[in-house]
């Protein structure tokens, strides 16, 4: 035998040695974190399991509402009242854009009103709730525009926000209608038109304002 296959020999021999020695000493451990890790694996296989299965219940739920329209009846309140957050925003924002197709636009603000005080609901679509709330406010001579102003404060201080150039738009209205001041609205609309979140389009209608507040304020000062 050579001497480099005695010291092997040796090393796996003491290697063998001391596997035997942390069986002895830990082996109920060993097996508990096995059966342990592997009920866990079963669980988590399990849980995914049912998690999709619901959810495809509930979409076919949600599509079936969507298509017959009716968000009046009872199997839309048990809908609402049993399925996730996410299926109840959508439900919830398709049963506003029903109401005001049928000029109900009361009751539109207040469903979305509910959607935007519903914390169970992410918040992607209680701020789009929020954003058509004021939209809808804004075309009635009856609200007052700077009492809108608030609710979009909290997506307007945050540029991260996917809505964050959408809410500077109407901020912008808000201020330009209610407030009367065009400069505070151009300001807005400028930051809406650095932001690398907005739309071409929504970009596009920026500057048309911008371009009909800055004429109004020069004819103004004339």
């Amino acid at each position: 035998m050579t001497e480099n296959a005695f010291i092997q020999e040796v090393d796996d021999a003491l290697k063998q040695e001391r596997l035997e020695k942390l069986w002895k000493k830990y082996g109920n451990f060993i097996i508990i974190a096995v059966i342990a890790l592997v009920v866990g694996t079963a669980a988590i296989t399990g849980w995914k399991s049912w998690n999709k299965r619901q959810n495809e219940i509930e979409t076919k739920r949600l599509v079936n509402i969507l298509e017959t329209g009716d968000f009046e009846g009872k199997d839309f309140l048990d809908f609402l009242n049993n399925t996730r957050p996410g299926h109840k925003a959508i439900a919830l924002l398709n049963a506003a854009g029903s109401s005001i197709e049928r000029e109900e636009k009361e009751k539109a603000r207040s469903l979305y009103i509910s959607i935007s005080n519903d914390p169970s609901i992410d918040s992607v679509y209680r701020d789009l709730a929020t954003i058509m709330n004021v939209r809808l406010g804004l075309s009635d001579e009856e609200v007052n525009h700077t009492e809108l102003l608030p609710l979009l404060e909290p997506i307007v201080n945050a540029p991260e926000n996917p809505w964050y150039p959408t809410a500077l738009f109407h901020k912008a209205l808000l201020i330009a209608h209610g407030k009367k001041d065009l400069k505070k609205a151009t300001d807005t609309l400028n930051l809406l038109l650095d932001s690398d979140k907005a739309s071409p389009t929504l970009k596009e209608q920026a500057r048309a304002l911008v371009h009909v507040y800055t004429l109004t304020q020069e004819e103004d000062t004339q």
